[in-house]
């Protein structure tokens, strides 16, 4: 299988090295880190029983530049932010059979690619995991690591199923669903409220829970609700799951938090802005997760 990967940030670089590891040809698209990537590859650290190695894509371009085929699947791994065009990054790398698949936080993120792209198969992947670039060309894997794939808007994919066991024969816990939006519900049900809270304290999760695990248990309430009425089924007792789960985890800065330090562009839209936006359209009442999303835009 031919991978490119765009974005080799601590989630693309953990799951595009992964899929090297498991003997897959991966080219990888690069910015500011090409001479390091080019050079010297990525340096991945597992915490989490994945072990330490070096991954060096077959080849390395730089955004804008052509592959000579077009490759069986591109991994796209980057924050979907205001900024960020995706659909520019795709269209010069994407042939009539070209399967894209997008790891990233936030919902409905997949609308966007499914219209621009509607000839080619549309995978989403959700990663709960902690990982962290901490310099060009070196990320740390520090806890957790579970990624979920499914089909846009839903169904089987057969190189979906590729991919996981890819993914499998490398020791990673990863899993195909068939109701991909409720993953992310899922996924934003932590992402709305640690990481907003996170990004507004500029504090860690232990700071966060320390000092306002009431307000966390509102927000999640306000989110578990809204994906309710949805028609997307949480698992149960999922908000004690995932507060226990953060209690057990070492201090953390979510990556919206780095960003926003940082200056960067956050995700704070299609994670926090398209939850209360969906609340908004069937009726939901969410003052808690209301009040996060005004102070992450005057933070912005």
């Amino acid at each position: 299988m031919r991978v490119h990967l765009i974005g080799t940030g601590a989630i693309g670089g953990l799951y595009g090295g992964l899929l090297a590891r498991s003997g897959q040809c991966v080219t990888a698209q690069c910015r500011s880190d090409y001479e390091q990537v080019k050079k010297y590859g990525i340096r991945i650290e597992s915490h989490v029983g994945l072990g330490d190695w070096t991954f060096k894509p077959d080849q390395v371009i730089y955004p804008g530049e052509m592959l000579e085929t077009p490759p069986d699947v591109v991994l796209l791994a980057i924050k979907v932010t205001p900024q960020c065009d995706r659909v520019a990054l795709l269209s010069p790398l994407i042939g009539p059979k070209t399967v894209i698949v997008s790891i990233s936080n936030g919902l409905e993120v997949e609308n966007e690619l499914g219209a621009a792209f509607p000839d080619n198969e549309v995978l989403g992947g959700v990663a709960f995991v902690c990982a962290t670039r901490t310099a060009p060309g070196r990320i740390i894997h520090q806890a957790y690591g579970h990624l979920t794939l499914g089909r846009y808007p839903q169904g089987p994919s057969l190189i979906g199923t590729d991919l996981v066991n890819h993914w499998l024969a490398t020791g990673a816990s990863v899993e195909y669903t068939f109701e991909l939006e409720a993953v992310r519900w899922q996924k934003t049900l932590w992402n709305a409220s640690f990481s907003a809270l996170c990004t507004i304290t500029q504090s860690t999760t232990a700071t966060v829970l320390g000092e306002t695990e009431e307000l966390v248990r509102k927000v999640m309430g306000e989110i578990y609700e809204t994906a309710s009425q949805l028609g997307h089924k949480l698992p149960v007792g999922i908000i004690e799951k995932q507060i226990n789960g953060t209690h057990r985890m070492p201090p953390y800065l979510p990556s919206m938090t780095l960003d926003r330090a940082a200056g960067n562009a956050t995700e704070s839209e299609v994670i926090v802005g398209n939850a209360v936006r969906a609340a908004r359209r069937i009726g939901i009442n969410t003052p808690h997760l209301d009040t996060l999303y005004t102070l992450l835009k005057l933070r912005n």
